[in-house]
């Protein structure tokens, strides 16, 4: 077990970090069925199906940046681990919630 500031250095890491992990897999893949009728020549994606230019423009940056997350995840195998990190994490900040435990600095 932690004590001390060990404890509150892994408590902010793992509040900071599990976000994150979270909103990457959940950006990723949503992102995915955004522009799946859009093509993805390599890591460019084209949505030339969509009139607005600003539009367009943020599916095509969206869509190379799911690309090029994809890519890390499923030739890496990293990315397969982190969602199962961000499960994870979901569980954890699920069960603290029911024991009733939710607090910004509430302890691992």
């Amino acid at each position: 077990m932690l004590a001390g500031w060990k404890q509150s250095v892994a408590t902010v890491f793992v509040h900071v970090v599990g976000p994150l992990l979270v909103l990457d897999s959940v950006l990723t893949y949503t992102t995915w069925f955004l522009t799946w009728n859009c093509s993805h020549d390599y890591l460019a994606t084209a949505c030339t199906q969509i009139a607005d230019p600003s539009t367009r423009r943020l599916l095509n940056a969206l869509g190379d940046f799911q690309m090029a997350n994809l890519i890390f995840r499923f030739m890496a195998f990293a990315g397969f681990f982190l969602d199962v990190l961000a499960g994870w994490y979901l569980v954890y900040v699920w069960r603290q919630w029911v024991r009733g435990h939710v607090g910004p600095l509430s302890g691992i």
